[in-house]
């Protein structure tokens, strides 16, 4: 009903490493997807949420950045069995 994977993320200050949690409720067929960022290990983020339909997974919450809220959506798409493509906003 999900999975785990651990990351290590490479950026120009340093690498750390982060964990996505992802589970799947067949009822509704929605997704729940969190991160656990490394740098603050004593935090879950809120859980994005969504679906696949059309080979497209749309994923959505409401968080805050910067002490302001703001919507963040994640996409995937052109999944085959060795790639896929994700972009956030």
């Amino acid at each position: 009903l999900g999975n785990v994977d651990d990351n290590v993320i490479e950026l120009p200050g340093g690498a750390y490493r982060a964990a996505t949690l992802r589970t799947f409720d067949p009822a509704t067929r929605q997704w729940s997807i969190w991160w656990i960022d490394g740098r603050n290990p004593a935090t879950i983020d809120i859980p994005m949420r969504g679906a696949f339909q059309a080979g497209v997974g749309a994923f959505l919450c409401e968080d805050v950045f910067d002490g302001r809220d703001i919507r963040v959506r994640f996409l995937w798409s052109r999944i085959t069995e060795k790639w896929a493509r994700w972009e956030q906003a």
